[in-house]
């Protein structure tokens, strides 16, 4: 595996939404969408592109040329994946999506309560399981394969202890792309934005591994994981097979993060681009972006860690590991 590769990209149509989550860092941010001769270009300068992701910090259907986006990947022969908020997965919708081939979806429900849902999300859970259920629905009708639909679930306090619940409306819609459990982000780009509130659903360290142990070898959450459709989710793709104390980090080895206004950063969770950007696509040429990412990787693999990833884990584990080598 070379340096120069770019298989994953994780494009960010808009950062629009029409939810309210209370979490979210990209209510705090200017708001606006991709223009399409941003995704073109894209397209062009990292023609080794395997998997597309089209999501950012917002809803990424609210776009107005998002199944264009989508269909012109997918006419390259790009496999393209969302993650949305399941509010606009109308029957028009779901249609296009069908027609488009996008091939996994995955839903943002944190919690099977209606009550939480609509106090995190700002939007009623009985009209997002409506929209799932029109796209499973169609999907069932036509005996496709794919979308292979999943859940994706930020986990915190309040909803810590009812992982089960998810389980079970995960298996009631008859979806089969797993669940994607992830804690609820303490990076400072979205904690800075965080009400004291939100600031106590964050999980301690003890807790994540108390939930890893309690749920490790659930038999009934074990079986979402393994029976699942071969579509997987973009994260999981995008470190396979790659060792990073040897190679550094899977997004800096095979992956990129283009924002909005066409800024290329590290990864999906660092979002100073005025900071951190390898360069502006249309602007720099793709042998600065790719010259950038590679120091960045070199950096890590020295055990130096770079300034846009000092509170990531990832990049501690490397850095720590070649510090240790060396000693």
């Amino acid at each position: 595996m070379t340096i120069s590769k770019f298989e994953f990209i994780q494009v960010e149509p808009t950062n629009r939404c029409n939810f309210k989550c209370s979490f979210c860092c990209g209510r705090h941010q200017i708001q606006g969408d991709m223009a399409p001769a941003t995704l073109h270009n894209i397209l062009q300068y990292f023609d080794d592109c395997k998997v597309l992701q089209l999501q950012g910090e917002g809803e990424p259907l609210l776009h107005p040329d998002f199944f264009e986006f989508a269909g012109l990947a997918r006419e390259k022969g790009i496999g393209v994946s969302i993650v949305t908020n399941g509010s606009l997965l109308h029957e028009n919708n779901v249609q296009r999506i069908i027609e488009t081939g996008i091939e996994r979806i995955d839903c943002s429900i944190d919690s099977a309560d209606s009550k939480i849902y609509a106090e995190l999300r700002g939007f009623e859970l009985e009209k997002t399981i409506a929209g799932i259920e029109n796209l499973v629905r169609l999907k069932s009708k036509l005996r496709l394969a794919k979308p292979a639909i999943g859940l994706s679930v930020i986990v915190m306090r309040k909803t810590m202890n009812s992982i089960m619940d998810l389980v079970r409306l995960y298996r009631e819609l008859h979806l089969d792309g797993s669940i994607n459990f992830q804690p609820l982000q303490g990076l400072e780009a979205y904690s800075r934005y965080y009400t004291h509130e939100m600031m106590l659903q964050m999980l301690s360290g003890a807790e994540i591994d108390q939930l890893k142990k309690t749920y490790g070898h659930n038999p009934e959450l074990q079986a979402v994981f393994t029976k699942q459709n071969p579509v997987r989710e973009f994260f999981i793709r995008l470190g396979e097979n790659v060792d990073t104390a040897a190679e550094g980090c899977p997004w800096l080895v095979r992956g990129l993060y283009v924002n909005f206004e066409g800024y290329t950063l590290p990864c999906s969770v660092v979002k100073d681009a005025r900071r951190f950007s390898f360069g502006r696509i249309g602007f720099e040429a793709k042998e600065l972006i790719i010259q950038a990412r590679s120091r960045m990787n070199q950096d890590l693999l020295r055990g130096n860690t770079p300034e846009a990833c000092k509170d990531c884990n990832i990049a501690k584990s490397i850095c720590q590991k070649t510090v240790s080598e060396c000693n």
